[in-house]
């Protein structure tokens, strides 16, 4: 397997997957061109949010409902659940 060095210097980049079959003739420095965004910071809601992703995603894995109607089930549990903790309530 191969994995993208941490290290800034060129050199690592230029050799990055040089010993691997499955490489050969692919472009492979068009992996280091796309920059990417720092991660979103967390919000007291996050851990709230969670919960409800989880349980949307088990009820869906569980089937039945259609994925459109738990998105929106979960979008309005999700409001709910922010407008309460905003209040002071959890």
């Amino acid at each position: 397997a191969a994995r993208i060095s941490p290290l800034k210097d060129d050199k690592y980049k230029q050799v990055f997957g040089a010993d691997l079959s499955t490489l050969k003739g692919k472009n492979v420095a068009a992996i280091f061109k796309n920059k990417f965004g720092l991660n979103a910071l967390p919000t007291q809601f996050d851990d709230l949010m969670k919960t409800v992703i989880k349980n949307a995603s088990a009820k869906y894995n569980a089937g039945g409902t259609d994925v459109n109607s738990i998105l929106r089930e979960a979008e309005e549990l999700a409001n709910q659940q922010i407008a309460t903790a905003l209040q002071g309530g959890k």
